[in-house]
């Protein structure tokens, strides 16, 4: 018979595990924290090893990934499946036109920017004081590297090239008299789609007093404003306006919280899409052309893109051409600034629909409990959160996405999912709570029953 530990040596080891668990879940913070700071790193920062480029946000991502797996019990819900079976489809797209080693190199990338930064996003909601440590890193860094901007932008003085020791190649295209700002990124855009992603989140917190943005919140609002102007790109400028419409929206608006996000999501969203797709932004074209913004070939070149990517697509609609690129699309000159076309060129329509059907997903399994429901300071900052998330995805339109934006989507897509698990709790809480004061308030207004005796007592139930 095996014997059995007294229950003083059971208690001891179980604040064994236990220390153990917190040890390794507080080293996961700090690799996630590193990866963080991995992210404002340039990617031209890199080792190559053999063909594999490591920039530092891989290498932390492979060393991140088992230990979130190992420390972590996250409950997985029906929108992860749908995110394995998106990277499924790649693979398989990916093996049409390569052998075995380069699909897995390739999707492997890609799985490690993304997935490590959607569990990051369901780690951090796991806990709100590690959920307000993460963001406040974020929100920090992004803001120091806004004011930054400032010298890129007057004086072409990118410091990022000076820390990095990498030659700084301002943008060929100056608007309003200005250099387009790209940072640490690549492409100005994408430096101001990273700063635009937070200007709901920060204005959330200050109006509720979240502690989420850490000190100066204003000051940082204020940068990150700035960032997103000075990468003088309307395809930054367009998802913070939208966001802050989002905003006005649902503080002011007197409709009610179920039917105001349908008519949202319905009327903005759907007549944006509309207003792409089939009369290629004609407002937007007359105001940036008299503002001398944009030059009236971009338009039409965005135009032609439809027509280019359509006329090689026979015979590869449905699983796209993989990682062998028609060559008329190879090249800076040649790009394709539609990121909804490059997934349909590259895993043709089954990824490009898996793609949009992760984020809808996102959005349904929110539901009730972000959207429809009272909302409470946690509920507001999930929404917001909401609202940087679909600012990302409409610039898809007007531009492929690469670069921080793509770690920060998907670290969003977790944070959201997280969240919502969190707010469920919170709702059925609530729930519980006012079913509690409507029998109590039932029972109080109740007449009493005179008794037999003259005196009174309560019906039996």
């Amino acid at each position: 018979m095996p014997a059995v530990a007294s229950p003083a040596t059971q208690a001891r080891l179980a604040v064994s595990k236990r220390s153990t668990g917190d040890a390794f879940t507080r080293a996961t913070e700090s690799m996630l924290a590193v990866l963080v700071l991995c992210l404002f790193i340039p990617e031209t920062v890199a080792i190559f090893v053999g063909s594999v480029k490591l920039t530092p946000v891989l290498i932390v991502s492979i060393l991140l990934l088992p230990m979130m797996l190992i420390s972590v019990r996250i409950r997985l819900v029906w929108p992860d499946f749908l995110v394995v079976a998106l990277f499924g489809c790649y693979f398989v797209s990916t093996l049409y036109s390569s052998t075995l080693e380069r699909s897995l190199e390739s999707v492997g990338r890609i799985v490690l920017l993304s997935i490590v930064p959607y569990f990051a996003g369901r780690f951090m909601a796991l806990d709100f004081n590690r959920l307000k440590r993460v963001l406040r890193l974020l929100i920090l860094l992004t803001a120091i590297t806004a004011l930054l901007s400032v010298f890129e932008s007057f004086f072409r003085f990118n410091i990022h090239s000076k820390i990095w020791d990498f030659p700084y190649r301002p943008h060929h295209e100056m608007r309003v008299g200005l250099t387009r700002a790209h940072g640490w990124t690549s492409h100005a855009i994408m430096f101001g789609l990273v700063n635009a992603s937070f200007v709901p989140i920060i204005a959330v917190a200050l109006k509720e007093k979240l502690n989420v943005a850490g000190r100066l919140p204003l000051l940082k609002l204020f940068a990150v404003s700035l960032g997103c102007f000075l990468s003088l790109s309307t395809g930054a400028w367009g998802p913070a306006a939208l966001a802050m419409v989002f905003l006005v929206w649902d503080y002011y608006s007197p409709v009610r919280h179920r039917h105001r996000w349908l008519l949202t999501f319905v009327v903005l969203i759907g007549g944006y899409i509309v207003l792409e797709l089939l009369s290629n932004r004609p407002l937007m074209r007359i105001i940036m052309m008299n503002f001398h913004i944009s030059s009236p070939t971009a338009w039409h070149y965005r135009w032609r893109l439809y027509e280019r990517v359509y006329s090689v697509m026979p015979g590869h609609w449905w699983w796209g051409h993989g990682l062998d690129t028609p060559d008329e699309f190879v090249g800076f000159e040649r790009s394709i600034d539609n990121n909804f076309l490059l997934l349909l060129l590259t895993y043709g329509r089954i990824g490009l629909i898996m793609w949009i059907s992760v984020f809808v997903s996102v959005l349904v399994f929110s539901g009730k409990a972000v959207w429809a429901s009272t909302p409470t300071k946690y509920i507001r900052l999930t929404r917001a959160i909401c609202f940087s998330l679909i600012g990302i995805m409409l610039t898809q339109f007007s531009v492929a996405l690469f670069s921080t934006p793509v770690s920060l989507y998907w670290l969003m897509l977790g944070l959201i999912l997280g969240m919502t698990l969190v707010c469920r709790s919170e709702q059925r809480v609530l729930e519980r709570r006012r079913k509690q004061q409507k029998q109590r308030k039932r029972r109080q207004a109740k007449p009493e029953t005179p008794g037999p005796y003259g005196g009174a007592y309560a019906p039996r139930r």
